[in-house]
């Protein structure tokens, strides 16, 4: 088995008898309407898989693990000339890249189902799915006779490798994120010192939870990769630059895995794309040239960002013309269309407002118990989740550029929220479709529902707990307990044991209560 990087989340598994790509963002024009580019630059790539899909005689793959566009890059899929290929997507509930690719023309379109393998000639893939409606994502096995790939990307499977690695045996090489990929904190207008406090927390529990992966897998290569990207619209280039956010790059992972993970044999090389590992051997034979580090990395931002100079001017003059007013009339009705659906309306206590930078007369108001949407001069609650954005970039929302998670993901848009903790009605209610709403309260509530509950020790004391995360059902069975606290493997929300199970950043419990001891 050979593995080449394709640069982001993209690799190309090559067995006796298969190729399967995986993931391939390879577009120039990058994805979230050029807010993220692909960091090291791979658009070479492109040619190289269109090669490979055309002149071989074996079973050829092509697997996209879920929709976000730094995965699923419909443009270059277009490119592809030869499509003898089949298709491989999970078979999430929301059904958006099947619909997509359904008028792809291609060899097949395969959705395989939790847990459920494919079988090739020399070997299988098998895929695992997360649907939590608010976030829908896969991973993949690739296995042959005597060596397997297993490729995590952005899923957030942590909890459940131990079942993997047992009913698959040993996993030779293993590919997960490291990077942060979120808007919190990197839209909050949090004061400095609280910005850099949040993010040191978040990049620390996910290299944690990285370095605990690999000793649950314990693979002889861990593959650094979906991530970071780097951001060169000039409203966005300072977060590349930032001292401290939730974007390390590679070498930063590398020396906390070195001195984490002292007494685990696992080589972690810093990717470029267009590396090729001999999986048999553990040993590269091909090496694209010098890494980007942090000797050179300003450097190699500012040049990537040069080339794109005129795209962002492009942007903005496109939809400049569109009045504020009529933009945001727009988004009134879209908002009430969103509320009509959202069926848990009366939990959301504190108003949302939201307001275009561009016109900053013009604000609205979502209260979320009486579903209703006013017009405001201004905030005037204690307690309030705020969100302001220029009226052009969420115009493109209502032509169809971009989707509500699109946008979210642009990170064009900044947010204020009192008290500061995580509602996860509001966050649903901001990235998702209104046709997704009352799936997405069902999917809550089923949650809540769910009765199982297990025993864990925590400081000599033993505890009673909810299961399921509250957040999107991680099993913490496998959760981390520190002192009197347990974090969930999958996001990595802490629980505070004696204080009833409370999460300390959001409006969660896992219902924790002491057990006697008698």
């Amino acid at each position: 088995m050979e593995i080449t990087f394709l640069g982001h989340a993209g690799f190309c598994v090559e067995t006796s008898h298969a190729i399967i790509i995986m993931d391939p963002w390879l577009s120039p024009t990058g994805a979230f309407d050029g807010a993220w580019f692909q960091f090291p630059r791979n658009h070479h790539m492109g040619a190289y898989v269109q090669e490979k899909l055309k002149h071989t005689h074996k079973e050829r793959y092509l697997y996209i693990s879920h929709e976000h566009k730094d995965h699923f890059d419909l443009k270059f899929l277009e490119s592809l000339e030869n499509r003898d290929f089949t298709i491989v997507v999970a078979k999430f509930r929301r059904e958006e890249l099947r619909e997509v690719l359904g008028h792809y023309k291609c060899k097949q379109l395969v959705s395989l189902e939790d847990n459920e393998a494919l079988a090739f000639a020399d070997g299988y893939m098998k895929l695992y799915l997360i649907d939590s409606e608010i976030n829908r994502d896969s991973a993949i096995l690739v296995k042959t006779a005597d060596q397997a790939f297993l490729n995590l990307n952005d899923c957030k499977l942590m909890e459940r490798l131990p079942a993997i690695v047992e009913q698959e045996g040993p996993i030779d090489v293993y590919a997960a994120q490291f990077s942060g990929a979120i808007w919190h904190p990197t839209c909050y207008d949090y004061p400095k010192s609280k910005y850099e406090k949040i993010a040191k927390a978040k990049v620390r529990s996910k290299f944690e939870a990285v370095a605990r992966s690999l000793e649950t897998v314990r693979p002889a290569v861990y593959l650094p990769s979906a991530g970071p990207a780097c951001f060169l619209d000039p409203s966005l280039i300072h977060l590349n630059f930032e001292q401290n956010n939730i974007f390390p790059h590679t070498p930063q992972v590398i020396a906390f895995l070195k001195k984490r993970l002292k007494k685990l044999k696992v080589d972690v090389p810093n990717l470029m794309p267009g590396d090729i590992l001999d999986v048999g051997s553990r040993q590269f034979i091909h090496r694209s040239g010098q890494p980007v580090d942090p000797s050179n990395l300003e450097a190699y931002i500012q040049d990537y960002a040069a080339l794109y100079a005129s795209l962002f001017d492009a942007r903005e003059k496109r939809y400049s013309h569109v009045p504020p007013g009529d933009t945001l009339a727009k988004l009134e009705q879209e908002f009430q269309h969103k509320l009509d659906h959202l069926t848990l309306h009366q939990r959301v206590t504190v108003p949302l407002y939201f307001q275009f930078r561009n016109a900053p007369d013009q604000m609205l108001r979502i209260d979320f118990p009486s579903k209703t949407i006013e017009r405001a001069a201004a905030v005037t609650d204690t307690n309030y989740y705020s969100m302001t954005a220029n009226s052009w970039e969420i115009e493109r929302i209502f032509d169809g550029t971009l989707t509500w998670e699109d946008f979210m993901l642009s990170f064009r848009m900044r947010f204020n929220r009192e008290p500061d903790i995580f509602s996860t009605l509001i966050h649903g209610f901001l990235t998702m479709e209104a046709e997704d709403m009352s799936w997405f309260c069902e999917k809550l509530l089923a949650l809540e529902t769910n009765q199982e509950r297990i025993v864990v020790e925590a400081g000599g004391t033993r505890y009673a707990i909810n299961r399921l995360c509250p957040h999107e059902g991680g099993d913490l069975s496998q959760g981390w307990v520190a002192g009197k606290t347990i974090m969930c493997p999958r996001h990595r929300w802490i629980f505070d044991l004696e204080q009833g199970g409370r999460c300390s950043t959001s409006d969660c419990s896992i219902n924790a209560f002491a057990l006697d001891e008698d």
